[in-house]
């Protein structure tokens, strides 16, 4: 087996220190991810919602920009007897004047440049675990987490990862209006 990439390391150590704690919460387990394109670093956890539906949670990235970091959670189930998969379409819920509709989590990362170095690609993570905490009880299509969704968005961890990823946000949107890259805060 080839050695893990230092960006690859980062990714995953980033996942579960800022991931994993919040969807633990919500009772996902980690899992593997099977098929996936040679070049992409892939995180996911699941969680089953009944005998044949799940949610999964799915953070992937392409190191030294070869595909964007994406965080995805989807429902899966079957529809007319095929399994389908299904967005939840979170929104970063902090408005920015830069743009005039709120803007999706799922890329929403790369507002931090992920790409340029290994800071800033786990600055974009925390980014991504508080803003899908902060925007997850508002998602219409998470009714079978929602009692489990209201008891962790009472914890101290998912309200420091709301609080960081604001903050985040906040920078971020300051340096697209100067026209300057979100500097990564530690």
């Amino acid at each position: 087996m080839a050695k893990a990439s230092p960006s690859s390391v980062v990714f995953h150590a980033a996942f579960e220190r800022e991931f994993l704690p919040l969807l633990k919460q919500l009772r996902f387990e980690p899992n593997k991810v099977k098929r996936v394109r040679p070049g992409l670093v892939v995180a996911a956890a699941t969680r089953p919602l009944g005998p044949e539906r799940r949610v999964e949670a799915t953070l992937w990235y392409g190191p030294n920009g070869a595909a964007p970091l994406r965080f995805r959670l989807d429902v899966v189930g079957p529809i007319n007897g095929l399994e389908c998969t299904q967005q939840v379409d979170l929104k970063v819920p902090w408005p920015d004047a830069s743009t005039p509709n709120p803007v999706s989590v799922d890329a929403s990362g790369n507002d931090f440049l992920p790409h340029q170095n290994d800071q800033r690609l786990e600055t974009a993570i925390r980014f991504l675990a508080g803003a899908s905490a902060a925007s997850l009880p508002t998602a219409a299509e998470m009714t079978e987490l929602r009692e489990d969704i209201d008891h962790a968005a009472a914890s101290p961890e998912w309200t420091a990862a709301v609080v960081q990823a604001k903050q985040l946000w906040e920078m971020s949107a300051r340096s697209r209006r100067a026209g300057t890259p979100a500097a990564p805060r530690s």
